[in-house]
């Protein structure tokens, strides 16, 4: 469009300086060819003793016949007319005083029609025994009708030109354009649909020369990322990995030592607080191994026939005692029934870990409502809100990892600030969403839940080792 825009002021700029020399060069060649006449006519006027004579030759005042309304002359000297066309019928044409020696101008003829006027001064021809002859003024005057019907179609052709060079020119530019970006469309689309934690090389057929650096420097690019990405997932389940270990015969220790441990012995509580850490420390390396094996796409989803209503019963009743100690009542409500294919494990981990959020984080005394409804066959919306102190940048940042509401860390036995992000890799692997808002006083997580039925098998294959085990908080 902007292309198709300066093409037309271009076009329009250059047709307007066209016509307006052309016009400028028809009106001359016009004045030309009537001063030409007039000078002819101005020829033919002679003075001597006896005063003015005229010589009207044939070819010179055809023109100006009594039958003719297309031109007139008229000569002067002073105030007194001593000479006039035929066809003015006695009438007089407008004659200023000229300051110059020529002057041409638009005019109205004496029929009311527009027409030129040619004015000059000249010395008339005299017998060589006369007197001198005064200064004489002439006026030819002649019908414009021609050069204004050509005048005006030479505009309308330059403005039917112009208007189509400048449609042709947009197509032209729009066709070259089009053809000249669709490498650069090509490769914002492939760009547009990678997923987030995609670092492939971008695969772009046959990319122009300028588009070669670009692409280059984004393959290097999502290279050193893929690289740095897969040294941090391998540390991290690495790391996770070693140390399962050690923190399994820490805490087998420190139970023996508090089951054998003296009651009255003031040592006790000591070791029971070291044996609630080493159970936080373990639960912060499973949760730390769940998420390389999701972050490494080791966990594929296996779908199955979920019922919605069963499920999140069952994550309700895992928190059901702590809830009733806050005073956080349960009420579900939606489609009754409702049912989805999806991976009834990967399910059950997410809705535990927003239930336990659900009672953490909520206002005593409140209610937790579920919401489910169906969207299209096969899909879900599931909504669980309920009344809780969030700050709204606590609630952007609540799926980052090891990020807690409770900076203090006081609840370090129950939560380590991976729940969410866990919930949010399930949910990648489900290929649903997660979202959380604030809506007033409330806090609303909307999980949506995809239909996953094309991948059901007719046997599904045993459990193995590298899904996820349950990790709240």
């Amino acid at each position: 469009m902007a292309a198709g825009l300066a093409a037309a002021v271009v076009l329009a700029g250059t047709a307007t300086v066209v016509f307006f020399v052309a016009r400028t060069q028809m009106i001359a060649d016009f004045d030309r060819i009537w001063q030409a006449r007039g000078e002819s006519v101005a020829s033919a006027l002679e003075y001597d003793r006896n005063g003015w004579d005229l010589d009207e030759r044939p070819e010179t005042m055809a023109v100006f016949a009594a039958a003719s309304t297309e031109a007139a002359y008229q000569i002067r000297v002073g105030e007194m007319v001593v000479a006039r066309s035929p066809s003015l019928a006695g009438r007089n044409l407008p004659q200023e005083a000229l300051v110059t020696q020529h002057c041409s101008q638009w005019t109205t003829m004496p029929d009311g029609r527009i027409g030129r006027t040619q004015s000059w001064l000249f010395i008339p021809d005299h017998e060589a025994q006369s007197p001198p002859a005064p200064q004489a003024s002439i006026v030819v005057a002649a019908a414009a009708d021609d050069l204004r019907r050509a005048i005006s179609a030479l505009a309308w052709l330059l403005i039917w030109a112009t208007a189509l060079g400048t449609g042709v020119s947009a197509l032209l530019m729009a066709l070259v354009a089009t053809r000249a970006m669709r490498p650069l469309v090509e490769l914002g689309g492939l760009l547009a649909v990678r997923t987030p934690g995609s670092a492939s090389p971008v695969a772009l057929a046959d990319p122009p020369r300028e588009l070669v650096p670009v692409v280059t420097r984004l393959n290097e690019a999502f290279g050193r990322l893929e690289t740095a990405l897969e040294r941090e997932k391998g540390f991290t389940a690495d790391a996770a990995h070693e140390l399962r270990t050690p923190l399994a015969a820490l805490r087998l220790l420190l139970e023996v030592s508090q089951s054998e441990a003296d009651p009255a012995d003031a040592r006790r509580g000591d070791v029971g607080e070291a044996h609630a850490l080493a159970l936080r420390l373990q639960r912060i390396v499973d949760a730390l191994l769940a998420l390389a094996r999701l972050d490494r796409g080791l966990v594929a989803p296996r779908p199955a026939l979920v019922s919605l209503d069963a499920l999140m019963e069952e994550a309700w009743a895992g928190v059901a005692s702590a809830a009733s100690t806050r005073g956080i009542t349960y009420r579900c409500t939606g489609s009754v029934g409702l049912a989805v294919w999806t991976d009834p494990d990967l399910l059950r981990q997410i809705l535990a870990n927003l239930c336990d959020n659900a009672v953490s984080h909520g206002d005593a005394d409140s209610e937790v409502l579920c919401t489910a409804s169906a969207t299209y066959p096969g899909q879900a919306v599931l909504t669980i809100s309920n009344d809780a102190s969030i700050a709204p940048a606590d609630l952007s940042a609540a799926g980052q990892r090891f990020w807690r509401a409770d900076q203090a860390r006081t609840d370090y036995g129950r939560h380590v600030g991976i729940g969410l992000s866990l919930c949010q890799r399930m949910v990648g692997v489900l290929r649903g969403g997660l979202q959380m808002e604030r809506r007033g006083s409330q806090v609303v997580v909307t999980l949506q839940i995809a239909d996953l039925k094309e991948l059901a098998v007719a046997s599904p294959p045993a459990a193995d080792q590298d899904r996820p085990e349950v990790i709240s908080g």
